[in-house]
């Protein structure tokens, strides 16, 4: 399952996003930050490819080697073309459904471009789970904005998520980041 911002009618900074032309932006507030942007974004998951989510939109968390714990989000942001750089910044944000705020956000700054028919693929960016505890087996909406350094386009789009711990990342000892 890819999922996309292309519900929100195209535009740029002029779009109206309190709702009264289109009815996507006058949703939830992930909702109506989607429609902030100026392209849709195809949001999966994978590192080293675009994977679609499954139907339930689980996105694994895995641990790291320096004690944090991540999902690993993929992106496409169609007609950008040959866009004259390599790298963008990624922003990932995990929000309750119907939240006014983010649970978690963060951002990941250079991330690698790489080129695919009339658009461009983000591949692996690791978004790391500061606490597992408040995300862990819970309906989210997962919130992806693509901004090529240099390009004027900006790719946004929110998939709904559930995020699973990965096989073998049990630990071995009862803690509190919500690892099984």
């Amino acid at each position: 399952m890819f999922l996309a911002g292309a519900a929100c009618s195209a535009g740029g900074s002029d779009r109206d996003t309190d709702g009264d032309s289109d009815p996507a932006c006058a949703g939830t507030s992930a909702a109506r930050w989607v429609c902030e942007g100026t392209a849709p974004l195809s949001v999966g998951t994978g590192e080293e490819a675009l994977l679609p989510l499954d139907d339930e939109g689980t996105l694994l968390l895995w641990r790291g080697t320096q004690g944090l714990q991540h999902v690993f989000v993929s992106a496409r942001l169609a007609g950008s073309g040959a866009l004259p750089v390599d790298r963008a910044l990624v922003e990932l944000r995990l929000w309750e459904p119907g939240a006014a705020e983010p649970l978690e956000e963060a951002q990941v700054f250079g991330a690698a471009l790489w080129p695919d028919g009339d658009g461009v693929l983000v591949l692996g960016a690791r978004y790391v789970v500061q606490d597992p505890a408040r995300v862990v087996d819970r309906p989210l909406d997962l919130t992806v904005a693509l901004r090529p350094v240099g390009g004027d386009v900006e790719g946004r789009g929110l998939v709904p998520v559930v995020v699973r711990w990965g096989p073998g990342q049990a630990s071995p000892v009862a803690d509190d980041t919500g690892a099984p």
